[in-house]
């Protein structure tokens, strides 16, 4: 449409509107952008006020453009590739090399430049699509317009949405129009600071201009109120009222105003095909065309649907832009969206069907894929093959590239096709997988369904392969299990890759379930024989199974198990991060006191998954790597890897990994003094293992609140389910040396029998820790001699290994039993290494209690220093820790998944409390660095 001006050229009645549209701008000009939403009924000028705005901005600003289109909104991520891919394919190879560095690579397979990652998920394009913007926002402001936002595939809203929530710190206008619609919508994934311009009908006055303007009078008032109460002052409804007015020669009248009463409210779309008949034969063919192929297509396919040879399709393209049909742009572009509608409309249904399916073939021949599958879904079912397998394939480019959505309405229209029955399988294979990427339950029913048509023992087993892995997700491990059971009896102990891996799904279910353990137990030979086949698709059960063996305290065969598995690094470059493999090596070296090579794991894991952009894989190695330093005693490194972990966790859903990020947070923060507020509820429905993790650490929380019998009644349960497990390693979790504990004042022979009990376990796994935990323990249930005895063993043990927490806990017993024995001076020198140890750690309750016990032995300790590690949160710790590495602020924020803003926050922050000006100095307040 023709934009509603007067005869400045000034858009009637949105001086308002476009003022607050142009603060916008100079506030993204000035770093701090923004979202801005223009919302309007159909015609209302939204495009107009859109368009102005890109032209104040064209000056000193990069502008991106893209429009919703109803046709287009199943194309996956169609709204951000007409953003950002005619930029990047264009641009020199020196500036697309440096556009995509660092986390915005992940956004190259989206666009059409690189491959999918492996194992990187739905997640990794939006990170890489935001860390694309901040990259063109480095040198020049950018502006990001997409208009009739209300048609956006959903793949594309969740990147705006990821996009629009991280813009404050950056020069980025991002601006969209869009209809008001039923619901939320749109408006739901924004943030709260997105400002939102309504735009109303024009009034009596702005109807009058354009009356002078258009039919070349001052009209009389009777006319204007006619002309107003016709098109309710809608601009679009107004332009089409006077363009029929005009060239019929009617005069801005009283007499006429009055003729328009009776006449009915212009029907713009029966005015549009009328004006484009006008236009003439080819100009109508030419402009059906363009409405089946969509905005800025390319004129040579537009040309060859029309059957028009280039000179007249050029002539036709000329008389549509004179009928305000198309615009000037080049490729042409309908001057509203309505303009196609109503041309798209007026084809019948079946004639709109055969141009599809020939739009199909001529963008595949050029080179368009997915545009073709677009198309496909607008042809009527025939029963085709090649529409099945055109719909497939584009299915699986979707899913490759983290459109699920897209990829689901590609397979639900080749069921509707319908494909041959011995297609069919394949097909409902690749919808449920799809619909278990989004997150629909109802990929369970089509993947049951799918397996239950297929015939070929190979592709029953895949579908087995994935049903259990959507199971799993959908936390119904019972009959994950009995899936996985079922497809490898069919299987009959086939050594194929895919039983391997089915193997392997069933095993990591199974040993963690107290349903399963038993049937685990009597699988665990066969399984040890699949193992030492060797062979790289045994690689992920070796971990599982060596993490299953090193709960049970068989800690030379577990190392073994999980070296084989990991394959000299081999598993970690080739397979998925997202799995739970790669965690449960973690586990297995962790709970096998292998402390160093547990952090150098992690942290190849952490690298691997920010490379790919792998949430799940940055969740995995931060719960692991932030038991691990839980366990070392490194308190403020583990809050902030268990931190940022829970906080990714939590925006993901992920019920599971957030269950032991919690368990291990709360461990922390008792050692650390944070008892938290007591909302401590454990969900129903969880796996046994994380059950009894967090029971075990609701524990822990209630004895240092002095609830000794709740204490006692959750760790009794956590232990029991342990046994249940048959994991009866004291390196797992130490129930039962923290139940001792609880039991000692009150039940000294129970504890003793249980302090007795994990440290023969801990002898016989060669667990030094636990040793020394359960030496500590024991001397509790026991009176001078023999108590300081077990304590001077348990400072031994513990002093040359890497848990300084407990090393410290077992120095402050000691010095404790020492003073009470009437030997203060043997006392002090250990307190005062003990005061020393739980300071570095950063235990308060246990510094604070060794200090007393110092003073009581006649000691005169110093106040510490609060500085460095002790005096940041965990959230500026971790930033400050990657800053003290060498890192940038952009790289902090795309491995931690934050914004510049806040990793600029962190850092000041972390500065001032540490006492430093710049980053150079942060290696040396911060201390040693952890490993990895």
């Amino acid at each position: 449409m023709r934009a509603a001006r007067g005869a400045a050229g000034d858009l009637l009645e949105r001086s308002a509107e476009l003022e607050r549209l142009t603060s916008a701008l100079d506030e993204a000009r000035q770093g701090r952008g923004g979202v801005v939403v223009v919302e309007g009924g159909l015609g209302t000028g939204k495009t107009s006020l859109l368009r102005e705005v890109t032209h104040r901005a064209a000056a000193d600003c990069d502008v991106l453009q893209a429009r919703g289109a109803e046709l287009e909104c199943d194309l996956g991520f169609g709204l951000v590739r007409q953003l950002f891919e005619r930029p990047l394919h264009t641009a020199p190879p020196a500036r697309r090399e440096r556009l995509l560095r660092g986390a915005a690579a992940l956004a190259a397979p989206v666009l059409g430049l690189a491959p999918p990652l492996n194992g990187d998920g739905p997640f990794a394009p939006l990170h890489g699509i935001y860390w694309l913007v901040a990259e063109m926002a480095d040198q020049r402001p950018l502006v990001l317009v997409v208009d009739d936002v209300h048609w956006a595939d959903p793949d594309s809203l969740r990147c705006l949405s990821y996009v629009a929530n991280r813009l404050d710190e950056l020069p980025v206008l991002l601006l969209l129009a869009m209809r008001p619609v039923p619901g939320d919508g749109v408006l739901a994934v924004l943030p709260p600071s997105a400002e939102h311009v309504e735009l109303a009908p024009l009034g009596r006055g702005s109807v009058a201009e354009l009356v002078r303007l258009r039919l070349h009078a001052a009209p009389d008032d009777a006319f204007t109120a006619a002309c107003h109460s016709a098109t309710a002052g809608n601009p679009l409804a107004l332009d089409e009222l006077l363009r029929e007015l005009a060239e019929g020669g009617v005069k801005p009248t009283a007499e006429a105003g009055a003729a328009l009463e009776d006449r009915p409210p212009p029907r713009l779309a029966r005015g549009i095909v009328a004006r484009v008949k006008r236009a003439g034969r080819p100009a109508e063919q030419l402009a059906r065309a363009l409405a089946v192929l969509g905005d800025a297509a390319d004129p040579h396919v537009a040309a060859e649907l029309a059957r028009l040879e280039p000179e007249a399709a050029g002539d036709a393209a000329a008389a549509l832009t004179l009928a305000g049909i198309l615009t000037r742009d080049l490729p042409a572009c309908f001057v509203h969206p309505l303009i196609r509608s109503a041309i798209y409309e007026s084809l019948a249904p079946r004639t709109r069907s055969r141009a599809h399916k020939r739009a199909a073939r001529l963008v595949a021949a050029d080179g368009q894929a997915d545009a073709a599958a677009v198309h496909l879904l607008a042809v009527d079912p025939a029963g085709s093959a090649a529409v099945v397998e055109e719909l497939s394939a584009a299915a699986a480019r979707a899913a490759a590239s983290g459109a699920p959505e897209a990829a689901v309405h590609y397979l639900r229209r080749a069921l509707r096709e319908p494909p041959a029955e011995e297609a069919r399988p394949a097909i409902l294979g690749q919808l449920g997988g799809a619909e278990a990427a989004k997150g629909d339950p109802a990929s369970v029913a089509n993947l049951r369904a799918a397996r239950a048509a297929a015939r070929e023992p190979d592709t029953r087993a895949m579908l087995a392969g994935t049903l259990t892995a959507a199971l799993t997700g959908f936390g119904d491990s019972d009959a994950a299990i009995d899936v996985a059971r079922e497809a490898l009896a069919e299987l009959d102990g086939s050594g194929a890759p895919v039983a391997l891996r089915l193997e392997a799904a069933a095993a990591a279910l199974m040993w963690q379930d107290a349903r399963w353990a038993a049937r685990f137990d009597a699988r665990l030979p066969e399984l040890r024989r699949l193992v030492d086949g060797g062979g790289p698709a045994t690689r992920g059960l070796s971990m599982i199974l060596g993490a299953a063996l090193a709960g049970r305290g068989q800690t030379p065969e577990a190392l073994a198990l999980i070296e084989a598995g990991l394959d000299g690094g081999a598993y970690l470059r080739e397979e998925s991060v997202n799995g739970i493999e790669l965690p449960q090596a973690l586990n297995g070296l962790i709970w096998s006191e292998r402390s160093d090579d547990a952090l150098r794991l992690g942290a190849s894991l952490l690298t691997e998954a920010r490379r790919r952009g792998s949430v799940f894989g940055v969740i995995g190695a931060g719960v692991q790597r932030g038991m691990a330093l839980l366990r070392r005693g490194e308190l403020a490194e583990a809050e902030a890897e268990l931190a940022h972990a829970d906080e990714l966790a939590d925006m993901l859903g992920a019920v599971v990994p957030r269950a032991f990020s919690r368990a291990y947070l709360a461990q922390v923060r008792v050692a650390r003094g944070q008892l938290g507020d007591g909302n401590d509820a454990i969900p129903e429905g969880l796996v046994t293992s994380a059950q009894l993790t967090l029971r075990h650490a609701r524990g822990v929380v209630r004895l240092a609140r002095g609830d000794r019998a709740g204490a006692v009644e959750d760790l009794r349960a956590a232990g029991a389910q342990l046994e249940q497990l048959r994991t009866t390693s004291p390196g797992v979790l130490g129930v039962g040396t923290d139940l001792a504990g609880a039991l000692a004042h009150d039940s000294p022979e129970e504890a003793r029998a249980l302090a007795e009990d994990e440290l023969r376990r801990a002898r016989g796994a060669g667990l030094a820790v636990a040793e020394g935990i359960a030496l500590r323990v024991l001397a509790a249930t026991e009176d001078s001699p023999a108590r300081l005895e077990w304590l001077e063993q348990a400072v031994a043990t513990l002093e040359p290994s890497f848990a300084r927490l407990e090393y410290a806990r077992a120095l402050t017993e000691l010095g404790s039993a020492l003073r009470v024995d009437g030997r203060p001076r043997d006392a002090r020198p250990l307190l005062a290494r003990a005061l020393d140890e739980a300071h570095r750690c950063g235990a308060m309750p246990l510094a604070h209690q060794a200090r007393s016990e110092a003073v009581a032995a006649g000691a005169r300790p110093r106040r510490p220093r609060i500085t460095g590690v002790e005096a940041l949160t965990p959230s500026e710790l971790r930033v400050a820790r990657l800053a003290s590495e060498g890192l940038t602020n952009r790289e902090i924020a795309q491995a931690l998944f934050v914004t510049q803003k806040t990793v600029a926050d962190h850092l000041a922050a972390s500065y001032r409390k540490v006492g430093v000006s710049r980053r150079e100095g942060l290696p040396q307040a911060l201390g040693s660095t952890p490993n990895g």
